[in-house]
């Protein structure tokens, strides 16, 4: 680390504060659970700050009382140190916490809010330190050990304050993000409604009377094409996996625009492409349109309920041949052109939004260095 200002020092978490460490209650107690007390673990730490809202369990206070949790009062750092190591927020309400975590009171010296910020920048250094042969996390010794660039306090207070400023902008755009989401998923349910027959096999009408087919009467579902990325050659054509661009060759399979689906390790993850582009072995796609429409499709798979026919729950996949029979509902090429103009409205917009905030994100991590620097 570079050289710190004049009144900052380098300290030790364990000299300006105390760790505590997490367990869970025994589930096999049903007094302990069920109750009113927020319960986290390292999957519930998704935000700055953690409320009940981000929890998925609850304990008693009989629970909470037992001795077997970390007690974490507001202001309390959740560091998780197992299973989803670097994330890091802070408690803003009282709640236990499990093993995955190992939660941190500040002492006089030290603002969480200022403490928490730095730690989140530590998240890749803390990835890269996990041990264990099949749980991963960090030892006890790496997380008393940790290190922070400390300034006096009313610094503390000045740098979090920036920084929070800087984080409310990005945390506006993703809302906006969201929401343009949340619009076109309202749009289309309003437009289409329900269209997965299969799932009311008594029901042979449409409330909005589209007409009742085989998903294979619309669509034609094939498998990718396999592709090592050693064989690859630069190009412009992306090949898309079950997660994505998986990189980019010279060739291309499939001619745009096109529609995805997760075949195998991100099973039914959907994607769309307007370029030409290589459907990797591990997607279906949609090799027929037979004069639909390529983002109404699109859609029609977000909606769609995959994990009802996912294959193996051990290495899970996606069998087009248990697809391609279902019973669904299927609106007129008219509809479909309309939605697909205001789907074209939506991705244009999406699109500058997520610029926009690509942009955001590298000027709060440049915002991040400095602040750490002593640079603000």
């Amino acid at each position: 680390m570079a050289a710190l200002p004049k009144n900052w020092k380098l300290a030790k978490l364990t000299d300006i504060g105390e760790f505590k460490f997490g367990g869970t209650p025994s589930k096999r107690n049903s007094s302990y659970w069920n109750g009113n007390v927020p319960f986290v673990t390292g999957a519930d730490i998704t935000s700055f700050y953690v409320s009940g809202k981000n929890a998925r369990a609850f304990l008693t206070t009989e629970g909470f009382n037992s001795g077997k949790t970390a007690v974490c009062n507001p202001g309390t750092i959740l560091l998780v140190t197992r299973t989803r190591v670097g994330r890091v927020g802070i408690a803003s309400e009282t709640m236990g916490a499990s093993q995955d975590l190992s939660p941190y009171n500040c002492g006089s010296d030290a603002l969480p809010e200022y403490v928490c910020r730095y730690l989140r920048t530590l998240s890749n250094y803390l990835m890269s330190q996990c041990r264990g042969s099949t749980i991963l996390g960090l030892t006890r010794e790496i997380v008393q050990n940790l290190e922070i660039p400390l300034p006096p306090i009313e610094e503390q207070r000045r740098i979090a304050a920036i920084l929070d400023q800087a984080d409310g902008v990005r945390r506006k755009r993703q809302e906006a993000i969201r929401l343009t989401e949340e619009l076109l998923r309202a749009t289309f349910l309003d437009m289409f409604g329900d269209l997965f027959a299969f799932l009311r096999p008594l029901e042979h009408e449409s409330p909005k009377g589209f007409k009742l087919c085989k998903l294979q009467d619309q669509i034609k579902l094939q498998r990718g094409f396999d592709l090592l990325k050693k064989d690859c050659i630069d190009g412009e054509y992306p090949v898309i996996s079950s997660g994505g661009i998986y990189t980019y060759h010279r060739e291309y399979k499939a001619i745009g625009p096109g529609v995805l689906l997760g075949r195998k390790g991100s099973v039914g993850r959907v994607h769309y492409i307007e370029t030409n582009y290589w459907p990797h072995d591990t997607t279906l796609w949609v090799k027929e349109f037979n004069g639909n429409h390529a983002a109404f499709v699109f859609y029609f798979f977000k909606l769609f309920p995959i994990s009802k026919f996912e294959e193996s729950t051990a290495n899970p996949t996606l069998n087009r041949n248990r697809l391609h029979p279902l019973n669904v509902f299927w609106p007129p090429y008219e509809l479909q052109l309309k939605f697909a103009n205001f789907f074209d409205v939506y991705s244009k917009n999406k699109a500058k939004l997520k610029t926009s905030l690509s942009t955001m994100d590298n000027m709060f991590n440049s915002l991040l260095q400095r602040a750490f620097r002593g640079e603000l």
